[in-house]
């Protein structure tokens, strides 16, 4: 991993960093419009409750869009900073929890009809620690054996690991 594609900890709790950050990784090549794909965009304002959200005019659709336009984020009142740390810690944790997963070889890449995967990939993590957290007993919702019903050991491992991955 390059020094260039570390992320700084501390610029994350400035919203003007924060969204520096989003436009950085969302448009690498520069801004251009959800909607139509042109790079001929133009700044258009600020949003009136972000001030660093900056809104954009696409001049060959003329449709109007800004920083977060048709990600996840967009329509949120939280501050993008408040999402940015989140998400981050969240990564953080995970990537903790697989390692301690790892050092026990609980952490194995998937294998794919098509392809071998020679290294573990942050997919392949957060599946075990999800394997992890749904297979633990603390998690079990049968009150008693009575309303368990039976699978074969197969199924239950093929449906587990399923869902484990994303889609």
């Amino acid at each position: 991993m390059a020094a260039s594609d570390l992320i700084n900890l501390s610029g994350l709790i400035d919203d003007a960093k924060c969204f520096a950050l989003v436009r950085q990784h969302r448009w690498p090549e520069g801004v251009c419009c959800p909607v139509c794909g042109s790079s001929a965009v133009i700044r258009d304002g600020h949003d009136d409750t972000q001030p660093c959200r900056q809104r954009y005019r696409c001049k060959t659709c003329s449709g109007r869009f800004d920083d977060l336009t048709g990600t996840v984020l967009a329509g949120h009142h939280q501050p993008l900073r408040v999402w940015v740390l989140c998400l981050y810690f969240m990564f953080s944790l995970t990537t903790f929890w697989a390692s301690t997963l790892a050092a026990r070889g609980l952490v194995l890449p998937r294998r794919a009809a098509w392809y071998a995967k020679p290294a573990v990939t942050f997919s392949d993590a957060l599946a075990a620690v999800r394997r992890q957290l749904w297979t633990a007993q603390a998690f079990s919702t049968s009150p008693n054996a009575r309303d368990m019903a039976t699978i074969p050991r197969a199924l239950l491992d093929s449906l587990t690991e399923a869902a484990c991955y994303p889609a």
